[in-house]
């Protein structure tokens, strides 16, 4: 359970969700090892919707 209600967990991938108010959607990318990890937000807010995008890159 995600802090926002409901979350699957799948490895590499992440899912949280309150219908109607914040949607965010994670997964890995690309073939390194480790792989990118990006994740994307929708929360609604006031007459609009804030989107956030966020670029995880592991460098060894």
């Amino acid at each position: 359970m995600g802090r926002h209600g409901y979350c699957r967990r799948k490895p590499g991938w992440e899912w949280e969700v309150t219908p109607g108010s914040y949607y965010k959607m994670g997964a890995d990318m690309g073939k390194r090892n480790p792989p990118a990890h990006i994740v994307i937000e929708l929360e609604k807010n006031g007459s609009g919707t804030h989107m956030y995008i966020t670029l995880q890159r592991f460098v060894q």
